[in-house]
């Protein structure tokens, strides 16, 4: 059988077709005939349904000879034109020379492909494959998974459709011609084909059902890297959410739901993403990001905020939020922009970090180390051995020994002697058991002079309970102790004074209670020593019944009136019990006692005047005698 080179049929529709001739023979193999027949290449049959296959949305199959004449193409208006010039198209060359296989060109119209080439060897026809590369490379932009399987589907059905052509007389070939084409339009899983025959194209279809299998696994693999990819953003112990393009949640993991209170059933699918952490709308930091509005509105919205530390076209914030819950918290916000091969934008990822323990932390962190800066209360800490590490400004005050001469040195830097050494050694031994230590001190300060000091040291444990510092309060005494010094000195005195004077002075406090007694008083009265009136009250105890025996009622004790006063009470008709029960007569004077402008209580003094009395009554008898 011969095949024609393809030609304009002399029918009425004058269309491309090529014939066939066969020699017809007899019994005795002599010919007696030819048979001849055409294929119009505009029709549906074997060659013309080849320029209807179609590889993925823009790829096709065609048929040229040697000499660039176009046999069968997607385009009927290149059949049997010759109008691809020599050096045009460089593989579509290299065919002709006798190159078989895939590599990447561009065609006479500058289109990128990549094409495959198979010469026939009944005509020695070229079968070529084009497929754009803008198309067939797509997947490897969106991924590197996609990328695999679509080129091995790619490769596969152009290695199928060169081999199915090599076959075109046989029903294997239409059969896996048919499968190819169905693969190409198919979304679902790729079915294997089946062929039973033992020749090339059984062996083709076995290797392509193994690469139909492996682009099924790989795809299985995608999917469940996917799933894989999800279930690991949504179980993710980091609050996060996801929006797509149009500001609308696609993710919002169970993180993010224990954080905000929110179910991810009321977020996803909506552009709400605002309302579990602020009042009133506002743009999130995942929504500046996707907008591309890096800075613009940052400053409105957040105190603190920067680039992100993981992109430059991300970005990092801080602030407080109240969430759903009511509970107000400080959390730590990243955003950064999810981008496809083309470089878009198509989502923003942000997540978010509690930090709100530590934020308040910090804050008290910063006030104590502020209250510490500016306590008027000495502050020394020192290492187990005892080096200082820190003082605060109120130690320099103090000592007169600044910050840097008093770090790295020990604490006995103030000591002044006035301590004998086995009051350190109490100290140490007191801190050094766990315990805390409470004295005073008195050192020396820079320039010499000597100083109280009141302390308070203890030591600080370490996680593992071990200690590791000690942290010294002390508070300057020194005017305190000269105070309490001549207090003290002024005490003496007035207990002198008391104890030397022969009146009889006490003093009260506003509920009659005594305060102090002096010698004289605890005479006059029978008792034994001052004390014994202490915290008793003195009108109940002296002064209760009146000289003809009535008793004496408290509010009438002019005593009591010196409280309402601003002047002294005297007094020289009163009469005073005896521990004993028996009476005298008294002069009293009676002073109220002022703290401030307030009245504290009041100071009597009294005298027992008995002897007085029995001398004016002597003198009144004489008087009487003579007159």
């Amino acid at each position: 059988p011969q095949i024609s080179e393809p030609l304009f049929s002399t029918q009425k529709n004058n269309h491309p077709a090529i014939v066939l001739t066969a020699p017809i023979f007899d019994a005795t193999g002599k010919m007696t005939c030819i048979l001849s027949g055409g294929i119009d290449l505009l029709k549906d049959n074997f060659l013309g349904k080849l320029a209807t296959v179609k590889i993925g949305e823009n790829g096709y199959l065609y048929l040229y000879n040697t000499d660039r004449t176009i046999i069968v193409h997607a385009d009927k208006r290149s059949t049997l034109a010759r109008d691809i010039a020599s050096g045009v198209n460089s593989l579509f060359d290299r065919a002709i020379d006798g190159f078989e296989g895939t590599g990447e060109t561009v065609d006479s119209t500058g289109v990128n492909l990549l094409s495959s080439f198979r010469r026939l060897k009944t005509t020695g026809w070229i079968l070529a494959a084009n497929y754009p590369q803008a198309e067939a490379y797509a997947p490897v932009y969106r991924s590197r998974w996609y990328l695999l399987a679509a080129l091995f589907v790619v490769l596969s059905c152009l290695i199928l459709v060169v081999w199915a052509f090599m076959r075109h007389l046989t029903a294997p070939l239409l059969t896996f011609t048919r499968h190819v084409e169905m693969l190409a339009v198919s979304r679902n899983e790729l079915e294997p084909i089946r062929i039973e025959t033992r020749d090339e194209i059984g062996t083709l279809a076995n290797v392509f059902n193994q690469m139909v299998a492996e682009v099924n696994s790989q795809k299985k693999a995608v999917v469940e890297q996917q799933e894989f990819c999800r279930n690991l953003l949504q179980n993710s112990a980091v609050p996060t959410f996801v929006i797509d393009s149009s500001h609308r949640v696609v993710i919002w993991n169970k993180a993010c739901e224990q954080l905000t209170g929110t179910n991810a059933s009321d977020m996803v699918g909506t552009d709400g993403q605002w309302k579990p952490f602020y009042e009133t709308q506002r743009p999130v930091l995942a929504d500046m990001v996707m907008d591309g509005n890096l800075t613009e509105h940052l400053p409105s919205f957040y105190s603190k905020y920067d680039r992100s530390p993981f992109t430059a076209d991300g970005l990092h914030a801080e602030g407080w939020f109240s969430a759903t819950t009511s509970e107000k918290r400080f959390a730590v916000f990243d955003a950064i922009p999810v981008r496809n091969s083309d470089g878009k934008t198509i989502a923003a990822i942000e997540t978010l970090q509690d930090i709100t323990e530590l934020k308040l932390t910090a804050e008290a962190l910063r006030t104590l180390s502020q209250a510490i800066e500016q306590t008027p209360i000495i502050i020394v800490i020192t290492n187990r051995e005892g080096i200082i590490e820190y003082v605060n400004p109120h130690f320099t005050k103090v000592t007169g020994y600044s910050t840097e001469e008093a770090i790295g040195q020990n604490p006995r830097l103030l000591k002044s002697d006035w301590h004998p050494d086995i009051f350190y050694q109490e100290l140490w031994a007191t801190i050094f058991g766990g315990n805390e230590w409470h004295g005073e001190f008195r050192n020396k300060r820079k320039n010499g002079e000597l100083y109280w000091e009141a302390a308070s040291v203890s030591p600080v444990k370490n996680d593992a309970g071990v200690i590791s510092h000690f942290i010294a309060v002390k508070e300057d005494v020194t005017e305190r102790k000269w105070a309490e010094e001549e207090l003290r000195r002024s005490d003496e005195h007035v207990r002198l004074l008391l104890q030397s004077t022969a009146e009889a002075i006490y003093g009260v406090n506003l509920l009659g209670k005594c305060t102090f007694a002096n010698p004289a008083c605890a005479r006059l009265l029978g008792y034994m020593h001052p004390d014994e009136f202490l915290g008793k009250n003195m009108h109940h105890l002296i002064h209760h019944t009146r000289a003809d025996g009535t008793p004496y009622p408290v509010d009438d004790c002019p005593m009591y009136r010196v409280f309402g006063k601003d002047e002294g009470i005297h007094l020289d008709t009163a009469v005073l019990w005896r521990a004993d029960g028996t009476s005298f007569p008294a002069e009293f004077w009676a002073y109220p006692q002022r703290s401030g402008n307030e009245v504290v209580g009041a100071v009597v003094t009294f005298l027992d005047i008995t002897e007085r009395k029995r001398a004016e009554e002597e003198l009144l008898e004489s008087t009487a005698a003579a007159e």
